[in-house]
């Protein structure tokens, strides 16, 4: 059943109702081991000489033990014990490392074999080198000796390795030093398996191709947490590459209520200082970031959020939502993904942009060789502090890249088109870039990504139907305020008519139900706000079916 009910005034509101029944294929995520050292090798296997169980706090992350590698002999490596795989689409290896002595261009590896007849394969290679402000060389400071932790994960998947249903997996640990000076130590390993699971529906119908949701008012994957609770999971309601916090205490705060919310909607706040933002690939430090280890396309994907200070053209960057370069090295200085502020020496006067990889432009300009592709708003004069839809795809021709500010193009300047390349399934960080920690101040709502770029031939078409779902329950009005566009359900159906409504796309509005968009907005404003001398002319209204809550 679906009806539909517009009211005229000088704001519009609208009202959908589409019913149907859904079922959520859930993802499984299991932890299959870990391994602290403290009891021993714990199935663990050394190489030989130059591979030990060592017995120091300093080097240890929690406890007292670790393994330690050094050298670069046959000797140099652990092998893990076996594991049955089969079942799984995921496997993330994570570990706590530490250093002592290795030098510059020095490496260490995480390998794995599929049984004992096959090769050994490097999943991820982490070199010793220069973590600077100006140098920027490595995964790991080099020729460290006071025991700095940093965390890292290799990200297996089923697409591209064979998971045996047999327990003949291995892992395996390789130090690349070049003495016995130069050392590693590994502690707090885990396995975990990831099965996929599929959600019910899509935002606005489109399941096709969905690759990650997340969405604050079902931030566990089912319903809403209390307000200001720590959000250590934000889960992800698709497939399973849910965002999570390294330590306790980068949880970002989970908000619902009346002073945060959008248009009554739960968000994720992110409370960082750009300002005080700094160099760091420990991934420990205690600023608010989550990360994920899949889940990140370039094809197409929407972010709902509020940036909650003033942008600018010369502010330090609000990294948010973030990625690697898809063809370069792990430890440079990657801003890939999008941000505001002053956010890369690409480009002059940014307030939003979106890059691959890294540059070593001085500055912009044509005094300077373009390096490092990028995309951004360089002239329009948005105002950013506002609740918003930022939706960032592919071209038709996936040849550059489109940003859109609440369905408005907003992307005015392209630097070194030769270096555009597409990002699929990649891992990803809220709130915090690859080489920066935490810098995000503000609020998020959802994240939507897909592997292909949506079909938007006409406003009935996939495209829209995401964007509007987003405008309906977030309160935004798409387009141009006055002007504004078709919103549509899920089927395509027109529900908000520009053209019939001259004079009254103001401030779009809407309530409804749309089971195929898991879409239940029960009361709704806009988030247009306007003040005059008496007080606010805009955002005033709000409609309801029989009562409105604070939340």
């Amino acid at each position: 059943m679906k009806t539909l009910y517009s009211l005229k005034k000088r704001y519009a509101l609208l009202a959908i109702t589409i019913l149907t029944v859904s079922i959520l294929s859930s993802q499984t995520v299991t932890t299959l081991a870990f391994y602290d050292f403290e009891s021993g090798l714990e199935g663990w296997t050394d190489g030989g000489t130059d591979a030990e169980r060592f017995n120091s706090a300093t080097y240890a992350y929690s406890g007292n033990w670790s393994l330690r590698l050094r050298d670069d002999t046959s000797s140099s490596n652990f092998i893990s014990p076996t594991f049955s795989l089969g079942l799984y689409d995921k496997i993330d290896f994570r570990f706590f490392v530490s250093s002592y002595d290795m030098e510059d261009g020095e490496t260490f590896s995480i390998q794995y074999r599929q049984n004992s007849s096959s090769s050994w394969t490097t999943v991820a290679s982490y070199r010793s080198g220069t973590i600077g402000y100006s140098t920027k060389t490595g995964d790991i400071q080099s020729d460290e000796t006071n025991g700095t932790s940093y965390c890292k994960t290799a990200t297996l998947f089923s697409s591209d390795y064979t998971f045996p249903v047999t327990s003949t997996a291995q892992f395996r640990i390789v130090c690349d030093g070049s003495d016995d000076n130069d050392r590693v130590h590994f502690d707090d390993i885990s396995v975990t398996g990831t099965i996929f699971g599929a959600a019910p529906t899509g935002p606005g119908g489109v399941l096709n191709d969905l690759d990650l949701w997340l969405k604050a008012d079902k931030a566990d994957g089912s319903t809403l947490f209390s307000d200001g609770a720590s959000v250590t999971r934000w889960s992800d309601y698709n497939k399973g590459n849910h965002a999570e916090a390294v330590i306790s205490s980068q949880a970002p705060i989970y908000q619902n209520n009346t002073s945060k919310n959008f248009n009554f909607n739960p968000v994720i706040e992110f409370d960082n200082d750009n300002s005080t933002a700094d160099k760091d690939m420990t991934y420990l430090m205690n600023r608010h970031e989550l990360k994920g280890t899949g889940g990140f396309n370039s094809n197409d994907f929407f972010v709902v959020l509020m940036p909650d200070i003033p942008i600018t053209t010369t502010m330090l960057p609000l990294d948010t939502f973030t990625s690697t370069d898809p063809t370069g090295t792990t430890y440079s200085e990657d801003v890939t993904g999008f941000g505001y502020g002053r956010y890369t020496q690409r480009f002059f006067d940014e307030r939003l942009a979106y890059c691959i990889g890294t540059t070593n432009e001085a500055a912009p300009g044509n005094l300077n060789p373009e390096n490092g592709y990028g995309r951004a708003d360089t002239s329009t004069g948005t105002d950013y502090t506002k609740i918003q839809i930022i939706n960032i795809r592919q071209n038709a021709s996936d040849t550059d890249m489109e940003l859109y500010f609440n369905a408005n193009q907003v992307g005015t300047e392209t630097n070194d088109i030769a270096k555009y390349a597409m990002i699929n399934n990649a891992r990803y960080w809220i709130g915090r870039s690859q080489y920066w920690n935490g810098s995000f101040d503000g609020r998020i709502a959802e994240i939507i990504t897909y592997d292909s770029r949506k079909d938007d031939a006409d406003l009935t078409r996939e495209r829209n139907r995401i964007q509007s779902y987003l405008a309906i329950k977030y309160g935004i009005t798409l387009g141009v305020n006055g002007t504004t566009q078709d919103y549509v359900d899920s089927n395509g159906s027109v529900i908000w008519d520009q053209s019939a409504n001259i004079g009254y796309n103001y401030d779009i509005a809407g309530i409804g139900r749309d089971d195929d968009s898991e879409l239940d907005q029960r009361q709704s404003r806009s988030v247009n706000t306007l003040v005059d001398g008496i007080g606010e002319t805009r955002g005033i209204l709000t409609m309801g079916l029989t009562s409105i809550e604070d939340t």
